[in-house]
């Protein structure tokens, strides 16, 4: 596992796993297939057992400090995050339409909260 520096955000550029607030590497990885066209997805990483065993005690770390800090600075936090979501949400519905062949318009959809499922 290695750390590398922060790119600028790109949903279909390289892919990384984010431990204890920095990206790493890791030495296998997989794609899937595109429904839609039968090409390959972009490489993801695949954690180890080491990778998972480090995320969960810096999450362990961060939760001392996360479950003190005031609600307001956690309420401010999470809507600066979902801001930052929002703000590649088009690239968001044409990732899920990459990986599930889903119409773009269906994928965003879900981002609206417009897509009703039936039974």
């Amino acid at each position: 596992m290695g750390s590398v520096g922060l790119p600028q955000f790109n949903v279909f550029g390289e892919y990384y796993n984010t431990i204890d607030g920095k990206l790493s590497s890791t030495q296998q990885t997989r794609h899937g297939i595109n429904p839609s066209t039968g090409k390959p997805n972009p490489e993801v990483p695949v954690a180890t057992q080491e990778d998972v065993d480090t995320a969960v005690a810096a999450a362990k770390k961060a939760f001392k400090t996360w479950s003190k800090t005031p609600y307001a600075e956690r309420q401010k936090a999470l809507n600066n995050f979902a801001d930052a979501i929002e703000k590649h949400a088009d690239d968001f519905a044409k990732m899920l339409t990459q990986e599930q062949g889903k119409p773009v318009r269906r994928a965003s959809a879900l981002r609206h909260g417009k897509l009703t499922v039936r039974s």
